[in-house]
């Protein structure tokens, strides 16, 4: 399989949220063709959503050492992003300032650099270390009883449990037989009832914000996954989503955004704008206008295939413009 074949297959696997087995994919190709960058550009981006970001960075050097790869500003701007996790703020000021000289528009690259100036003058720099944990290998066979003279029988106490720990929205767990995790769980539907609903169809009713009230407490990123996966019409759809706070959005996704959600909330929008009131137009410009807070949303963007761009397109064009301009700046793959 030549490294077009699994740079293909790399960035299936990173819009599936199967970060690790991009990863594969992406080393394969490098060790087919070392002389693309596009290929360890990807492998970093993969490497940062794993939080590997000491390969993440070695990859970054490694595209701007190219000959092709030269002031490559993704490059810096992914190396940037891993040395601010790895403590080496100075070095990833220099990235971030150097990317931005090359493009000055760029606003992913500002609002890093301005996250960066905040972060410095809150806590001095560090250089991170290693912490060495030591292991203790612990024998599963029970100790041996003493000796029957010396035995003495006490009653047991009662044991107070303390309370289950509340399960992380992002923990792996098993669903159907299969390993998820990551806040979005991407198992195939096994029964016809699992299948994605379809939502080609124009609502019923004419769309309204909701009048009833939120919750006190939006829904957690499993919740909100698990339910939207289960609704089987637009409304209902849309209810769910008006639990969630446009400001919200940065702190329930986190990093776990996934093309695929993304895709299946503008779908929803699209049909909602068929027939909806100017205050539910109103809300979801709310929502288009949340969506680039989230982390890595570049990312998200940037592995769109163009039928999935056309849909961004699509939605925009109901707010009279297009991805890359205005409310849309940072829509633009």
């Amino acid at each position: 399989m030549d490294a077009k074949e699994q740079k293909a297959k790399g960035n299936a696997a990173f819009k599936a949220g199967d970060y690790a087995t991009a990863v594969g994919h992406y080393s394969s190709a490098i060790l087919s063709d070392r002389s693309d960058p596009t290929l360890p550009l990807n492998r970093a981006a993969a490497y940062l959503r794993l939080g590997k970001n000491e390969d993440a960075e070695r990859d970054c050097t490694t595209v701007l050492s190219l000959p092709s790869g030269k002031d490559n500003v993704k490059a810096l701007f992914r190396r940037g992003q891993a040395r601010v996790a790895l403590g080496l703020t100075k070095d990833a000021e220099t990235d971030l300032r150097e990317a931005l000289r090359l493009e000055p528009q760029n606003d992913a690259v500002k609002a890093e650099l301005d996250k960066l100036k905040s972060a410095t003058t809150q806590a001095p720099s560090r250089k991170p270390h290693r912490r060495r944990v030591p292991i203790t290998i612990v024998d599963d066979k029970p100790p041996p009883p003493p000796p029957a003279a010396t035995q003495t029988v006490t009653k047991p106490q009662p044991v107070s449990q303390p309370s289950p720990k509340p399960r992380d929205p992002l923990e792996t767990r098993e669903i159907n037989g299969k390993r998820v995790g990551g806040g979005i769980f991407r198992y195939q539907p096994t029964k016809a009832q699992d299948a994605a609903p379809d939502l080609s169809k124009k609502p019923s009713a004419t769309i309204d914000v909701s009048s009833r009230l939120p919750p006190q407490n939006p829904p957690t990123l499993y919740d909100f996954t698990r339910t939207w996966n289960n609704l089987k019409s637009v409304e209902e759809r849309w209810d769910l989503l008006t639990d969630l706070p446009p400001q919200s959005l940065s702190t329930t996704f986190r990093t776990s955004l996934g093309p695929q959600l993304l895709i299946s909330v503008l779908t929803t929008f699209i049909s909602i704008l068929f027939n909806c009131t100017p205050s539910a137009k109103a809300r979801i410009l709310e929502y288009l206008r949340a969506f680039p807070s989230v982390p890595r949303f570049d990312f998200v963007i940037m592995f769109l295939t163009e039928k999935e761009q056309r849909l961004v397109e699509d939605v925009w064009k109901a707010y009279h413009t297009t991805p890359g301009k205005g409310d849309a700046a940072h829509w633009k793959a």
